[in-house]
């Protein structure tokens, strides 16, 4: 099989993939209750050595508010699938994903050439308390719809004012409705 290097060394022989690892970032997908996301990163060729050693070890990302949860390789899709937490906004900046092969990881790596893989992304960092109140804004927004109108029926028969002025607080929940439903753009 071309591309790949082989030594031996005490009787055990270990082959190496000599040529380049080709990357491609297919898709990020941010999850919504954390400040986190799963890449799919498309890899050529589907090294055996993938299934068998640390990942963890030898992908790492340049900007290092980035942090690597799990790695797992699918190789019937031939893609790796990353998660990811951030710690800072990444808006309009490169994520840079690098494969620097380390021999102390596993001793096939001894001949792979280092490769990276880059996309440009919009990610926003939300505070945990944004997290949380966003998760229960929907329930306040329709507690408020319902008692707006409720009111606007009661001032409709009571014929005061105060079913006009319910009828203006139903008009502003129903946008803040709309608007919540758009979960963290």
């Amino acid at each position: 099989m071309s591309g790949f290097q082989c030594s031996v060394t005490n009787n055990v022989s270990v082959c190496s993939y000599a040529n380049l690892i080709n990357m491609e970032i297919v898709s990020i997908i941010r999850e919504i209750d954390t400040n986190s996301f799963i890449m799919r990163v498309y890899v050529w060729p589907p090294l055996y050595v993938f299934r068998s050693s640390d990942l963890m070890s030898v992908f790492k990302f340049t900007d290092p508010s980035l942090t690597i949860q799990s790695i797992t390789f699918d190789y019937a899709s031939s893609e790796m699938v990353l998660k990811v937490n951030f710690a800072n906004t990444e808006w309009d900046r490169d994520l840079v994903l690098e494969f620097i092969p380390d021999i102390n990881v596993d001793k096939r790596y001894n001949v792979t050439p280092s490769s990276s893989a880059q996309i440009r992304t919009q990610l926003y960092f939300y505070s945990d308390i944004m997290l949380k109140t966003n998760k229960m804004m929907p329930y306040l927004c329709y507690a408020v719809l319902g008692v707006g109108m409720f009111s606007a029926v009661l001032g409709i028969f009571a014929k005061r004012l105060q079913g006009l002025e319910s009828m203006v607080t139903c008009q502003l929940a129903l946008l803040s409705v709309i608007f919540v439903n758009s979960y963290l753009l």
